[in-house]
């Protein structure tokens, strides 16, 4: 949102805008299990690994429309594009349901963060919490949380990570 990279702009000399939720609904069906799908989105529409470092992340609640396996994933794509502590801001909702599309955030001020939801249509939560996180993304470790009045749990997330992103999974 135009708002939103208004503000931010302010603070960073280069932003980097990616919606991935988009990309995963416009794939086409499943013929089969191919988990080098979602890598292909992360390689068209991140910064390729081993660039200037990313310091940070805003992930709102995207993590809240992943399977495990592309929080996993995303996770360590993200670790590789990271310098040693660099940040993730995620919202990760710990309601039964929340709606089908993610939420839009608009930056209002430095402390006014307005939520739109777009569609009334609900899914289940995954309900992730920080012991998933570590779990399925050790390239982060969670700096702080905090519980918000409208059940969202906050997370400012860490990277720890000091090796580049590889496909295999393994390090150079």
């Amino acid at each position: 949102m135009g708002r939103n990279v208004q503000y931010l702009g302010r603070f960073a000399p280069k932003i980097h805008i990616a919606d991935l939720y988009s990309s995963l609904k416009n794939l086409p069906p499943r013929r089969s299990p191919d988990r080098s799908r979602f890598e292909r989105i992360l390689e068209k529409d991140l910064p390729k690994p081993g660039g200037r470092p990313v310091d940070l992340i805003l992930a709102w609640d995207l993590l809240n429309y992943l399977e495990r396996a592309q929080l996993s994933q995303l996770g360590q794509y993200l670790g590789g594009l990271c310098r040693r502590e660099s940040l993730m801001f995620a919202l990760i909702a710990n309601h039964k349901q929340i709606s089908d599309t993610p939420t839009r955030f608009l930056i209002i001020d430095a402390d006014t963060l307005r939520y739109e939801t777009p569609s009334r249509s609900t899914r289940p939560a995954p309900q992730y919490k920080e012991p998933d996180l570590d779990r399925l993304m050790p390239a982060f470790e969670v700096e702080t949380s905090f519980l918000l009045r409208n059940g969202m749990q906050e997370y400012v997330l860490s990277s720890r990570s000091l090796t580049p992103y590889s496909r295999t999974g393994s390090t150079d």
